[in-house]
């Protein structure tokens, strides 16, 4: 190859930063599939919560938490990912959606943030648990957690 085409490609064989076929493809059925996973598992999560026959899990503080971030993580197999593959899925196509790439992105940075603070939080609250345990059920309401989320 002449140095003006190997200058093109960076180390992990993208050509100016555009995957190629092969990777967009595998990248686009990845996504689509751990989009089902995710849609399906966290709907069973947040269908089981719901219908907690004996509310055990409605008055516990981190039900909450992880209510949120089951539904965060709901959306984003159900919006994001499926958005992501269908632009993954037309790079070998050579259909060129910029702005589909757009919105995938900025939601895909959307959902990851709420989960990441949602784990955050958790983290916390699993802290205040261990840390205060006399105290923890009046420092952590449900009240103060679904106020802060």
């Amino acid at each position: 190859m002449t140095e003006t085409a190997e200058s093109n490609h960076d180390e992990h064989g993208h050509f100016e930063g555009i995957p190629t076929a092969s990777v967009a493809l595998l990248a686009g059925i990845c996504s689509a599939l751990l989009g089902f996973v995710s849609f399906a598992t966290n709907s069973v999560l947040l269908w089981t919560l719901f219908k907690d026959p004996y509310m055990y899990f409605r008055v516990r503080p981190t039900t909450f938490l992880v209510a949120s971030l089951a539904l965060s993580d709901l959306l984003g197999g159900s919006f994001v990912q499926p958005l992501y593959s269908t632009y993954m899925l037309c790079h070998p196509c050579r259909v060129n959606l910029p702005s589909l790439h757009n919105i995938s992105t900025v939601s895909s940075h959307i959902s990851t943030k709420i989960s990441i603070s949602t784990v955050v939080a958790l983290s916390v609250d699993r802290f205040l648990a261990i840390k205060f345990i006399w105290k923890y059920r009046a420092l952590i309401t449900v009240r103060k957690v679904v106020i802060w989320m």
